[in-house]
């Protein structure tokens, strides 16, 4: 999975795997499956950075949670949960179901402490 850092740090670290096998289904596979992948710097980042300023990385980051998660290849399950998340409609479009998941390991990272 690619690294997360702010959009204007790494703007090219997308993780173009297709299997979707693979795939998570929902918020919280997602979710548990980048906190597995990620070190304990990458954490820091994330957690580090205000909730506000969480679009940095939409780019980055974002793409490669979109194009590894299968959000452009069909992922309809992952993309219902995402929009199930934020209360609204029956699909998330990838870009804000990024965000979901994005916003989601931060507050997980919050949890922690």
């Amino acid at each position: 999975m690619a690294t997360p850092t702010p959009d204007d740090e790494n703007e090219s670290n997308a993780d173009h795997r297709t299997d979707h096998k693979d795939w998570p289904q929902t918020v919280d596979e997602a979710v548990e499956r980048l906190l597995q992948g990620m070190s304990e710097a990458e954490k820091q980042t994330v957690r580090s950075t205000p909730k506000d300023k969480l679009i940095l990385f939409h780019r980055g980051w974002g793409m490669g949670i979109r194009n590894a998660f299968g959000m452009w290849q069909g992922n309809r399950a992952l993309l219902a949960s995402c929009a199930a998340w934020r209360g609204y409609g029956s699909i998330a479009f990838p870009d804000d179901a990024s965000m979901v998941i994005i916003e989601e390991v931060w507050q997980r990272l919050q949890d922690e402490g």
